[in-house]
């Protein structure tokens, strides 16, 4: 039920929202992709970091941006999920971000099926206004609730496939790299695509799922 308040654990001042520009087929683009900080670290999913032109990042935290002066990005041999080793400065124009207000203390942990998943966002309303449109939704999955400046929703893991965890998690383009964490507020997978039964279209372009494959964050642990 909706009495559940763990996503009150999630260690929402480490979610964080960045902006990236590669080159395909000899055209530029920008996107953005999310990610957990810790330390001097940004974990996130591998294809929103692979391929990057710039040696710079622009990251948003819950009070402010930062510059991620990129040192290295180390990428699972496999699987989507990368670490972005950092330098941080400030972004004076958007407003400085304060890094010791992070709790790096958070840990990671492994899952099972059926495992309870906790998934915050800063776009509530875009979420939630495209999920109303899928139908039977919210009587699979509850809006939590909201802390600080972010909103959590509660899911859960629900099968293997091709390698992947499935979690019924609210997930648009732009999501990939979202931390999944349990009740503990413990990063549990990183969010990497979406494929689901309801996906589907909106004016906008953005594709929208209520399922997501997610990489376990155990697969961090093979990266040097």
């Amino acid at each position: 039920g909706c009495s559940d308040n763990s996503y009150e654990n999630v260690p929402v001042d480490n979610i964080v929202r960045f902006y990236f520009s590669k080159v395909e087929k000899g055209q530029k683009f920008g996107g953005e992709c999310r990610g957990v900080a810790k330390d001097n670290y940004i974990i996130t999913a591998k294809h929103c970091v692979h391929d990057i032109v710039k040696d710079k990042l622009k990251v948003k935290f819950n009070d402010g941006y930062s510059i991620c002066k990129i040192k290295k990005i180390n990428m699972h041999r496999i699987e989507d999920i990368a670490k972005v080793v950092c330098e941080y400065s400030d972004d004076k124009k958007y407003g400085k971000h304060n890094p010791s207000r992070g709790n790096n203390k958070f840990d990671f942990s492994d899952v099972d099926i059926g495992d309870s998943v906790y998934f915050c966002v800063d776009d509530y309303k875009t979420v939630v206004n495209d999920l109303n449109s899928i139908r039977g939704f919210f009587d699979r999955m509850f809006y939590k609730g909201k802390v600080d400046k972010y909103f959590c929703f509660k899911g859960e893991f629900l099968k293997m496939k091709n390698g992947f965890l499935m979690a019924n998690i609210p997930v648009r383009q732009g999501y990939s790299g979202s931390g999944l964490f349990d009740k503990n507020g413990n990063l549990v997978a990183i969010s990497s695509r979406i494929l689901g039964k309801y996906s589907l279209y909106h004016d906008d372009g953005a594709k929208l799922s209520d399922e997501s494959y997610c990489v376990p964050i155990k697969f961090i642990e093979a990266i040097k």
